[in-house]
């Protein structure tokens, strides 16, 4: 993503599109009852009505106020009424502008709130991060994923055989096997090979035969397990935070780790809609944690509420691990300045 104009005053930004990653923020960010100014195709007839016609598509800029946002996987289809007519489409008509790769479009607000200029340019400063490789294993397994500034996408395992009993010549095909997948799997990307005890550097050493190139993109970090939750134990790796520094994911795994911490301690921290309102009311929010199932225009109240009083907002992923633990809270939490 790149913010090609962002002017909080006369609450206008233009945003440039450049990958699928960009429509997770932007999917947010858009709401109901904001303008959007984009291009989009229109189907014309060519030809008189009573004899032979043909159908020309001509492109056309539209300004709509949104009525309601599709999500789908690689657009955002933003349905809503024209503002100002052209030519060919007249007032009022309902119509549609579909933002996907590629898309150069201005977003309109009655009113920019903090959290989403922030998370605008936190999506810009992350979608310019690669995506990363990652591979956990242990004697039993090797689980393979994709890491973005969005999360984690798991993609398979295999399944091995490495315990001491085993004869070493099959423990060695093991080995080459994880090493052979990693190198087809890398292609430009970094990649983080995990393990507990002594299997990553074994590993290692195996895909630095096959290819040197590859080896060369190797970082090494510690894990429990070979499984899924592998993957998510690296979230919280300092290998992990160096590379996807400032992308939300790894922002979102620290927050909820300190609110757990201060829940646990019973210091400086609460959730549910009540107590955190209570808080938001007395000024004494620091870090306002909302899952994204429950933004509503109460909860925007209350985010204003919050950022009157200088605290930050955090709108979490309801398929990340840190937004279904926040969903376990009840969906909103708060760290806090002082008690209550």
């Amino acid at each position: 993503m790149k913010i090609l104009r962002l002017n909080p005053t006369s609450q206008e930004a233009r945003i440039l599109v450049q990958s699928n990653e960009d429509l997770i923020p932007l999917s947010r960010i858009i709401e109901k009852g904001d303008v959007i100014v984009g291009k989009t195709e229109r189907k014309i007839k060519i030809g008189d009505e009573g004899g032979r016609q043909r159908v020309s598509r001509k492109t056309i800029t539209l300004e709509l106020q949104i009525t309601k946002l599709v999500s789908e996987d690689n657009a955002l289809r933003v349905q809503g009424r024209v503002t100002k007519p052209t030519e060919d489409v007249p007032m009022n008509s309902s119509h549609t502008i579909e933002v996907s790769s590629g898309t150069d479009f201005k977003l309109k607000k009655a009113n920019w709130f903090r959290y989403q200029i922030d998370q605008l340019k936190d999506a810009e400063k992350t979608s310019q991060l690669p995506t990363f490789l990652l591979c956990v294993l242990d004697d039993e397994q090797a689980s393979f994923g994709y890491l973005s500034p969005s999360g984690i996408k798991y993609n398979g395992k295999l399944n091995l055989r490495l315990t001491k009993k085993r004869l070493e010549e099959k423990k060695q095909d093991d080995i080459k096997k994880v090493a052979k997948e990693i190198v087809s799997r890398a292609k430009n990307m970094q990649v983080i090979i995990a393990s507990p005890l002594f299997w990553k550097d074994i590993v290692s050493k195996a895909v630095k035969d096959l290819d040197p190139r590859v080896a060369k993109k190797l970082l090494l970090a510690n894990v429990s397990t070979g499984s899924k939750k592998g993957l998510n134990e690296l979230l919280s790796t300092g290998v992990v935070d160096k590379l996807m520094k400032g992308a939300a994911i790894t922002k979102h795994e620290q927050l909820i780790n300190k609110l757990l911490e201060g829940i646990a301690k019973n210091k400086l921290s609460t959730y549910g809609v009540k107590e955190v309102e209570k808080a938001a009311i007395s000024g004494a929010v620091t870090e306002l944690l909302i899952s994204e199932k429950l933004m509503s225009p109460e909860i925007q109240d209350l985010i204003q509420t919050v950022e009157s009083g200088k605290g930050h907002v955090h709108i979490f992923d309801t398929k990340s691990d840190a937004g279904k633990k926040l969903l376990g809270l009840s969906g909103i939490a708060a760290l806090l300045k002082f008690k209550i």
